[in-house]
């Protein structure tokens, strides 16, 4: 009687287990609840791109830069203004004391820094669509890793479960074996503190796998209150891993190095643009304007020649001297450019060794990943055997139940470090990709 009370609770026991342990993760994959979105790494990137916050800032940025370079043109307007005046002398012999006026002008200066003013605009479309693509596969790269990422927490978390539920049934069958005389109450409630002891480590890692889906969910563009489910697959695709022939067919195909010579380019057509200052000037002016003596004492057209007519062409030619004193402004300005122009230049270099160090150093991760990926594969089929066999050996009271739950351990440990081993090169695949601005 005692024994079928038992059963009965522990059955109740496992119906409330139940909900919560399929609420979230791997489980769900099969039955997908309505509602839900199920991504793969692809769709994940695609929507990244197209609902990114932070990338639709980078391509307004980009709008502007091509908006200014679209219509450089519009420097080259002359500038034109209407006028008109009403104005009253404070003595005259007129009877009418007031007069009006009104004209039109319009000016126009050329100079050779306003001309290369065109080729700063495009300079800067460039830098923008460099930024802009810097961006996306930044953007890329972190949607993949987080992916990959989340996918390892799912396997964890099936792991954890089979583990829980391992150590449920354990406890069940310690339960039925001490009611029968054959085991010990101290190992029916040493099993039941393993069960126990699972539960609340398996909600923190179904805690933590709901955050990182919400978190993934931002970086993604999606509402806060959606619901993911990534479809895939850890998979270790690895190509070419002779570092010298990416740097060689890659290098200077990355963002970054492209935007260091770049940015030297700048200071150099800075530079141009400071000594172009020293060139004259060229000024195109054109006024015309009609004046009312006596607006107020008869009417205003009753007499065309009441009328006076005024304006003016003029052409002025400027050439500047200052700049060329000694000790100028200007002559400094150009010093410290041509500074500028070193500075960028070992700031170029710096980026290229960096870069050609940053790939070498993921080659090595790799090679190094896929050597310890080897071992932990093997360290965990022989923990497998060693848990297989600690549980033959319990069942025959061989060993007790600390040993087994040890064993049990180190399986799930190494079932853990090929997880993380697999995740560890795959995350320095998608590094490298990104280092080498190509798909490898």
């Amino acid at each position: 009687m005692r024994c079928t009370m038992f059963l009965l609770v522990l059955t109740a026991v496992r119906l409330a287990l139940a909900p919560a342990a399929h609420a979230s993760g791997p489980d769900r994959m099969t039955n997908p609840a309505p509602g839900i979105i199920t991504l793969t790494v692809d769709e994940a990137v695609r929507q990244a791109l197209a609902e990114n916050l932070s990338l639709r800032r980078e391509a307004l940025a980009l709008s502007q830069s091509e908006r200014d370079h679209a219509t450089a043109f519009n420097r080259f307007y002359p500038g034109i203004d209407a006028t008109g005046t009403l104005s009253r002398a404070n003595s005259t012999v007129s009877d009418d004391p007031w007069s009006v006026s009104a004209g039109i002008s319009s000016s126009l200066t050329l100079s050779l820094p306003m001309i290369q003013q065109s080729r700063r605009t495009a300079h800067a479309r460039t830098q923008g669509l460099l930024s802009y693509e810097r961006a996306e596969r930044a953007l890329r790269r972190d949607v993949q890793q987080v992916f990959y990422a989340i996918l390892l927490r799912e396997r964890n978390i099936a792991l954890k479960r089979q583990t829980v539920e391992t150590a449920r049934l354990r406890w069940e069958r310690s339960v039925l074996e001490y009611e029968a005389g054959r085991v010990s109450r101290y190992a029916m409630l040493a099993n039941r503190v393993a069960f126990e002891r699972q539960r609340p480590e398996l909600a923190n890692l179904e805690d933590g796998y709901r955050e990182a889906l919400a978190d993934f969910a931002l970086l993604l563009g999606l509402p806060r209150d959606v619901l993911l489910e990534l479809e895939g697959s850890i998979d270790i695709e690895v190509g070419s891993l002779d570092s010298e022939a990416l740097i060689a067919a890659h290098l200077r195909q990355r963002t970054d190095v492209r935007q260091a010579a770049l940015s030297r380019s700048g200071e150099e057509l800075t530079l141009f643009m400071e000594r172009n200052r020293l060139a004259p000037s060229l000024s195109l002016s054109y006024s015309y304007s009609r004046t009312n003596s006596e607006p107020f004492s008869a009417s205003w057209f009753d007499d065309f020649d009441r009328w006076g007519t005024g304006g003016a062409l003029s052409i002025g030619l400027r050439v500047p001297l200052t700049p060329h004193a000694p000790a100028s402004a200007e002559r400094t300005a150009r010093a410290n450019q041509r500074d500028q122009i070193e500075r960028s230049e070992i700031a170029l270099v710096q980026t290229i060794r960096a870069a050609e160090t940053e790939i070498e150093q993921l080659v090595r991760r790799i090679r190094r990943g896929l050597d310890t990926l080897e071992v932990v594969r093997l360290n965990r089929e022989l923990a497998r055997t060693v848990w297989q066999l600690a549980e033959v050996e319990y069942d025959r009271g061989l060993i007790d139940s600390f040993e087994l739950r040890n064993a049990r351990l180190e399986f799930e440990q190494a079932q853990l470090d090929v997880l993380e081993a697999e995740l560890r090169i795959k995350s320095a695949v998608i590094d490298l990709e990104y280092a080498t601005n190509a798909s490898l």
